[in-house]
């Protein structure tokens, strides 16, 4: 099995995973993934909108799987298989938003329970002066965080990125005082302590 990641909006595939679509023979994906890579899946390739995630490793040994954005970041790089890593949302808002990728702690809170412990994992980040990113879920409630920042006394840059790659791409900043709203449900989040300000 192949898993490929697709980057995190059109535009962004690499030559390896282009190369591995136009090949493929079974292709798995989201409707979104399958979007993004429309333009290079071959006329006699059959083609599949993942609905159940949990039976992937299923698949037959010569599927191709989509993974959008970088499978190895909160993606499917857990699937048995050949990886052809993607272009990642954490590269693209670093480049968005002029930070280096140096010191920058990920974060996937999609589909956790344990939301104390993640909360009390990014504030403990925060205060040694990493950057932190955010992948959250659609419905992330960023006012529960905010509070553990107010209760802890750190002052944080907040970046909603929301489509990023998209054309109507859009980036909206404030910080733990006057923290920044987005009307989207595929977004991540930066957050930036204030050394980097």
């Amino acid at each position: 099995m192949k898993i490929v990641g697709v980057g995190p909006a059109e535009g962004y595939l690499t030559e390896k995973a282009k190369d591995a679509i136009r090949s493929s023979k079974e292709i798995w994906g989201s409707d979104r993934s399958l979007n993004i890579v429309s333009d290079y899946i071959s006329d006699t390739c059959e083609v599949n909108v993942i609905n159940d995630y949990s039976s992937l490793d299923d698949l037959p040994e010569d599927a191709t799987v989509l993974s959008t954005g970088d499978p190895m970041l909160s993606g499917l790089g857990y699937l048995d298989g050949e990886v052809i890593n993607g272009i990642s949302s954490l590269q693209l808002a670093c480049a968005e938003l002029g930070l280096s990728m140096l010191d920058v702690i990920s974060v996937s809170i999609h589909g956790r329970d344990n939301e104390k412990e993640r909360y009390d994992e990014i504030s403990l980040e925060l205060s040694r002066n990493k950057k932190v990113f955010l992948i959250p879920d659609p419905g992330f409630d960023l006012s529960d965080l905010i509070k553990v920042f107010k209760e802890r006394g750190l002052n944080i840059r907040i970046y909603l990125l929301s489509r990023l790659g998209y054309e109507d791409q859009e980036i909206v900043v404030g910080d733990v005082s006057d923290p920044p709203r987005i009307d989207s449900e595929l977004f991540s989040v930066f957050l930036v302590p204030e050394q980097f300000i």
